[in-house]
Parts: structure tokens; sequence; C-alpha cells
């Protein structure tokens, strides 16, 4: 994802119009990252842990939002004024503040769900390292 966000920072964008598509690109491209991210959720399946459905679920529930919420994002671009610089700013910025709204609502659903044994776990597991950094 980080990866995505700086593409769009390095987009050739020099008119409104092409700053609409260079969203409209990124938000298509980041809804699918959140679907993946849900397929692979659920590929997971349970951890085995205390509250470890609890904990999936959340998770599950969590990134659909997300992606719900990308979607909604992505569609509100169509009605995304062109006509100036700064009315496509304005709207671009009312977008965005949606878009961290639904993030701050995801991360606060999920910040109950603290598991030692999960996160024990993660240190070991190798996808879970590389999305860590480690």
């Amino acid at each position: 994802m980080q990866q995505k966000i700086s593409s769009l920072g390095a987009a050739n964008v020099s008119t409104p119009d092409q700053g609409k598509k260079a969203l409209q690109d990124f938000l298509s491209s980041a809804s699918s990252s959140a679907d993946s991210a849900v397929t692979k959720l659920k590929d997971a399946g349970t951890p085995n842990v205390s509250n470890g459905k609890q904990i999936s679920t959340s998770l599950v529930n969590a990134f659909n939002t997300l992606s719900s919420a990308l979607k909604q994002a992505e569609s509100s671009t169509n009605s995304l004024p062109t006509s100036s610089k700064a009315a496509f700013a304005a709207g671009a910025k009312s977008i965005q503040t949606n878009i961290q709204g639904s993030i701050q609502g995801m991360l606060s659903s999920l910040s109950a769900l603290k598991s030692a044994d999960l996160a024990n776990a993660a240190k070991s597991e190798p996808a879970c390292t590389s999305l860590a950094g480690g």
C-alpha cells in the first residue's frame, strides 16, 4: 500500500483532470488491495489463540469496511470538479477526510484486540515479519 501511495505522489499530475484520473486509479488499486487482504485473512483461518475467532472476525470486518469506504471514495471521484485546481483540491480534500475517518474507525474497532499469543506467533511467521519490516 505504501508503494501505491508513493506512486500517487509521483504521478505526473499538472491538471485537475490528471489528478482526478490518478486519484481514481489509486483508490481502485487500494480497494482491490483491501479485498485481497480480506481473502487472505479468511484463508488464514482462525488463529489458535484465546479469542481467536473474535480477532479473525474483527479483522475481516475491518478490512471489508475499509474496502467499502475506498469504493465509495472512488465513486465520489466521478463528481470531482475539474474546472479549476482550487475546486478539484477542495473536492479531493473532502474525499481524503472521509477516508481518514473510515480508517480511524477501523483502527479504533481493532484497538481492543490484543493477544500476546498472536503477537508471539506472528514473530515467527515469515508473512507477518515481512509486514513489520523484519
